[in-house]
């Protein structure tokens, strides 16, 4: 069942074209968000990030909502596409961040692992936005993260 997920996953990211200008309008989005908190400490900052990612992106399905582009640029993603987003805005803040695609709940997901003071913690922003106008902290900077099972790391 795992070798299957795995290989469904795969699939699914390889048929996500490549396309420059998303790419770079995807960074300079990135870096315009990460600006407004440079100045913070690490935990702060990725406070903040995530934060905003709740704030600024619904869930849903577009043709982009895997891509840290449908979240940051067009405001809509699935999990793929916050924890991408949440990965662009920390690298551009300084701080370390992994993607980890795996199952969750009852199917696929996407969350990520990052750096913050040299201690390893995970952070899920999808679970942590419940669309509702509030954010929630319950998937924020955990040290162990319950009901998630990794299957790859994309970064």
């Amino acid at each position: 069942m795992r070798k299957l997920v795995f290989v469904l996953i795969l699939l699914m990211l390889i048929s996500i074209p490549v396309n420059a200008d998303r790419e770079a309008i995807t960074d300079y989005k990135a870096h315009k968000v990460a600006e407004q908190y440079i100045n913070l400490c690490e935990y702060e900052k990725a406070r903040m990030a995530h934060d905003w990612l709740i704030k600024n992106v619904k869930y849903g399905f577009t043709d982009n909502c895997y891509t840290a582009y449908g979240a940051l640029v067009e405001g809509e993603a699935v999990c793929q596409g916050y924890a991408l987003a949440y990965r662009e805005i920390l690298l551009h803040l300084g701080i370390p961040c992994n993607v980890y695609i795996g199952i969750a709940g009852d199917g696929l997901h996407a969350w990520n692992l990052i750096t913050v003071n040299g201690i390893g913690c995970f952070v899920d922003v999808t679970w942590d936005d419940k669309d509702d106008g509030k954010v929630y902290y319950d998937w924020f900077m955990l040290t162990v993260i319950r009901d998630h099972y990794a299957i790859a790391t994309l970064y």
